[in-house]
């Protein structure tokens, strides 16, 4: 009986924790994707100076956040949204738009990927 307890208590923490961390990489990924829209605008509009500014708060956010997403995601997503910060920043640093549209355009994919392996579904769990 005891250890039914105690088998039954851990499965409700353990489900406890996926609900908890689904959630917050929900909330992560949301503030992430509504910077990298900022960026997106910005270029769009040729306004670089702007775009720099959206691509320092992005990576102020990134860094906050990427540590903590490791716990729930492949090392592989958050490298590529290293390298793909790196060249996004030089192609706002040259105002090269096409390039620089393209990068934020993998950055937000990359995000979306990763929000897509974490969430509750059928699929992820077998």
């Amino acid at each position: 009986m005891k250890s039914s307890i105690t088998s039954i208590s851990i499965f409700i923490i353990m489900v406890l924790f996926i609900v908890f961390s689904v959630h917050y990489l929900k909330i992560i990924d949301s503030k992430l994707i509504y910077s990298s829209n900022q960026i997106e605008k910005s270029l769009d509009s040729n306004s670089f100076d702007k775009a720099d500014d959206f691509l320092k708060q992005f990576k102020i956010n990134w860094n906050k956040y990427s540590n903590k997403m490791t716990l729930f995601t492949n090392n592989n997503e958050i490298d590529d949204i290293n390298l793909e910060l790196s060249e996004l920043s030089q192609h706002i640093r040259f105002k090269n738009k096409e390039e620089a549209l393209v990068s934020i355009n993998s950055i937000r994919n990359i995000i979306n990927s990763i929000s897509d392996m974490e969430r509750l579904s059928l699929q992820n769990i077998f």
